[in-house]
């Protein structure tokens, strides 16, 4: 199909497919894989990750993955970045025990992106680092999904 038709994917349907895809490719594919995955994320590239058929559409939806590490605090290597994944694929699926629940989501100012308020907290040595999951509509039939860190201050800010 040449021109993809707008479709709405509902939040749950997205993220439950991003856990899915983030157990396969980084906890259940051989250890060399997945590292050579997150080392092309850190140099800051979008790779290719997962496709989601639409058959109500006849198409599907191209996905890219994305890493943002600036918000990192300490040496983000392999074993550190799998952590605060756990940590976020478990926290999505605690809040989908709920058949009823919706993610509190940040949405861009242009509708284009939106950050999902279900954080991943690790810490390490003291240090606490916050992983969230977010998604940018790239071009129509395409997004990127991205893995946030953000400023871990927030949550001193919060109390």
């Amino acid at each position: 199909m040449s021109a993809h038709q707008e479709v709405d994917l509902s939040a749950r349907e997205l993220l439950t497919a991003l856990v899915n895809n983030l157990q396969a490719r980084f906890f259940e594919a051989p250890r060399l894989d997945a590292k050579q995955l997150f080392i092309a994320l850190q140099g800051g590239r979008e790779i290719p990750f997962m496709e989601i058929r639409l058959p109500e559409v006849d198409d599907s939806l191209d996905c890219l993955l994305a890493l943002d590490e600036t918000c990192y605090v300490g040496t983000l290597n392999f074993s550190r970045f799998r952590q605060a994944l756990r940590a976020l694929m478990a926290r999505i699926a605690d809040a989908f025990q709920d058949p009823d629940a919706v993610p509190n989501t940040f949405v861009s100012a242009d509708g284009q992106s939106s950050l999902f308020n279900m954080p991943g907290i690790t810490e390490h040595d003291g240090q606490v680092n916050i992983l969230l999951s977010g998604v940018h509509q790239r071009q129509p039939g395409q997004v990127v999904l991205r893995l946030v860190f953000i400023d871990p201050g927030v949550l001193e800010n919060a109390g």
